[in-house]
């Protein structure tokens, strides 16, 4: 069933899940770079750099498409404060 307001973004999106997230073994973790990059080229936007880093646009879209089980947790991420 189509989405009834379905946008390009959403269209590629829908792309890329199915491309890198779908069909994963259990211990298999999907390459977030190259669901990335594929979303910059799909879009148009620009890489970072000539080191093919993703667009923060689209680095910050894939990591919210990733699985839960591969999400960091940001409690666990943050460095401790020193309290002195």
């Amino acid at each position: 069933m189509p989405f009834p307001y379905e946008i390009p973004l959403i269209a590629v999106l829908q792309k890329i899940v199915r491309d890198n997230y779908q069909g994963l073994a259990p211990d298999e973790k999907p390459c977030q770079k190259k669901a990335g990059l594929e979303l910059d080229e799909a879009m148009g936007w620009e890489v970072n750099s000539n080191r093919g880093i993703p667009s923060r646009p689209s680095a910050s879209i894939v990591a919210r498409l990733q699985p839960e089980k591969w999400r960091e947790d940001p409690k666990r991420s943050r460095k401790p404060k020193n309290n002195n």
